[in-house]
């Protein structure tokens, strides 16, 4: 998947790039944060981009389905694992449902600290292909 984007910063050759919104992108969880209603993306840069740079950026389609599947299926998974699970230890339906709630919100913590790290090491999941314009 590519996409075109803007540099904002670049610092030990990673480059902060503000993505445009498009229809593909879909809020799929690869941009880590937000600024305004724009997404910022990490990019290894290759190319020596410089703050202003619209450059074309390359994230495989792998990492946009891990991505998808983390934020969307990972906690229907611990909902429904939760809920056999409280269902089998203890046999009630009502300690099924409270293990369904805490399958669920442990999944979303685990997400989390999955985001935090992720952030920390300013993921290197896109690279810059392109300068479009400088």
């Amino acid at each position: 998947m590519e996409e075109k984007g803007r540099v904002v910063k670049v610092d030990n050759g990673v480059a902060q790039v503000e993505m445009e919104r498009t229809s593909a992108c879909g809020r799929c969880g690869i941009c880590l944060q937000s600024s305004g209603d724009k997404p910022i993306l990490y990019a290894e840069d290759s190319l020596g981009v410089r703050s202003g740079d619209e450059v074309l950026v390359s994230v495989e389609s792998k990492q946009v389905l891990k991505a998808a599947f983390l934020i969307y299926l990972f906690p229907l998974v611990g909902l429904i694992g939760g809920y056999f699970l409280g269902r089998t230890v203890l046999g009630t339906e009502r300690t099924g449902i409270i293990f369904a709630g805490l399958g669920f919100f442990t999944t979303l913590f685990l997400l989390y600290q999955y985001d935090k790290r992720l952030k920390a090491q300013k993921s290197k999941e896109a690279k810059i292909v392109q300068i479009v314009k400088r």
